[in-house]
């Protein structure tokens, strides 16, 4: 059974009358309480070979969370992976990866799909794991895009 369906176990009750429906308890076997997303738009640095990603979640307080990331880029057909590691705290939490590109071409701005697998492990047991996919945007950061306009020539 995956971690992300519910255990069902019938109670070991006396056998109820034919009419009426034995009862059952059902058991949460998320550990991974918030589900996990990505911001949108995402920055594109270093001449279009690495991506910033960056993304949410929550875990059970004490565990190690990691998320592997995946960009793709139809348009430019660009593909990024890297991943982050970081200790739960039980709460919502922001976190922030650099991928970046295995392939040989470069991202560019414009539409792209960013992927994730999130994996909680205590005590180096895997607990659980959430997958998703969502659609962003690319945009390349330069210096004038962090620059007040006073600063700028």
């Amino acid at each position: 059974m995956s971690s992300n369906q519910a255990q069902v176990q019938l109670s070991q009750a006396p056998a109820a009358p034919l009419n009426q429906a034995p009862t059952a308890e059902l058991y949460s076997t998320r550990r991974i309480s918030v589900p996990f997303g990505f911001d949108t738009p995402l920055p594109v640095i270093d001449a279009g070979r690495n991506v910033v990603v960056s993304g949410h979640g929550g875990c059970t307080d004490g565990e190690q969370v990691t998320v592997a990331i995946t960009v793709t880029q139809t348009s430019s057909s660009a593909v990024a992976t890297g991943q982050h590691e970081q200790q739960c705290n039980g709460g919502l939490q922001t976190w922030s990866s650099v991928v970046t590109a295995v392939s040989t071409s470069s991202f560019g701005d414009g539409p792209a799909e960013t992927c994730g697998l999130a994996t909680t492990r205590d005590n180096g047991a895997v607990t659980d794991t959430f997958e998703w996919c969502k659609d962003v945007d690319l945009v390349t950061l330069t210096p004038a895009a962090f620059l007040p306009m006073v600063f700028q020539p």
